[in-house]
């Protein structure tokens, strides 16, 4: 079953390069978080392009990825990755002083 399109190969592959994606290597193989694509279209989604930019200054890919799974007390306890549908501009917030914090 196909859903949605597929992305060419040179598209992941700018995202990958430009962090605008977070991806993490596990065992030999690079994974790319689906919460970061639209559905339908499998496009990056802008609050997470948005999100991303604001803590790869300060962390790595893996912390990266940990940080959206982490509750945070300026969500009231939720993760970012399930507060992303519905309050994206406090989880953007969030980043924000999560990024800012981690800078020396």
């Amino acid at each position: 079953m196909r859903w949605g399109r597929l992305q060419p190969i040179s598209t992941v592959a700018r995202w990958i390069v430009t962090r605008k994606a977070v991806v993490v290597d596990w065992r030999g193989v690079t994974l790319l978080p689906m919460f970061q694509l639209d559905p339908g279209s499998l496009e990056l989604r802008d609050e997470c392009t948005e999100i991303v930019s604001e803590l790869t200054e300060s962390m790595d890919n893996w912390e990266i990825a940990l940080w959206f799974a982490t509750v945070h007390p300026e969500l009231d306890g939720q993760r970012p990755v399930d507060a992303l549908s519905v309050r994206w501009h406090d989880v953007v917030k969030a980043a924000r002083e999560s990024g800012r914090a981690d800078r020396p």
